[in-house]
């Protein structure tokens, strides 16, 4: 199992590397169909292994001074706002044949 595990995480990351795509479109199958995870569990999984990824990304970009703070803040405030617009509650007009 752990062969399979490290064979896969080295396919995914090939992949990834060539393909450009989001990991998780990747890895989510992988955990689901070749280390039998229940897909909650595999969903979480990718989502930990995309966080640290991507933390370890920005953190040697920061190094190399290669990120502008004031695009990544404007760009993250955006991103915040829509991805809380689910959450918030929805009210619609009654008509007035419902009343």
């Amino acid at each position: 199992m752990l062969m399979l595990a490290a064979l896969s995480g080295m396919l995914t990351g090939f992949a990834l590397g060539i393909f450009g795509s989001g990991g998780g479109i990747i890895v989510v199958p992988a955990l689901i169909y070749l280390l039998h995870l229940p897909p909650k569990e595999a969903i979480a999984m990718g989502l930990g292994i995309i966080a640290i990824t991507a933390s370890l990304t920005t953190l040697d970009h920061w190094r190399a001074k290669n990120i502008d703070w004031r695009a990544a803040a404007t760009f993250s405030r955006s991103r915040m706002a829509l991805a809380m617009r689910p959450c918030l509650p929805i009210t619609l007009p009654m008509s007035p044949s419902a009343t």
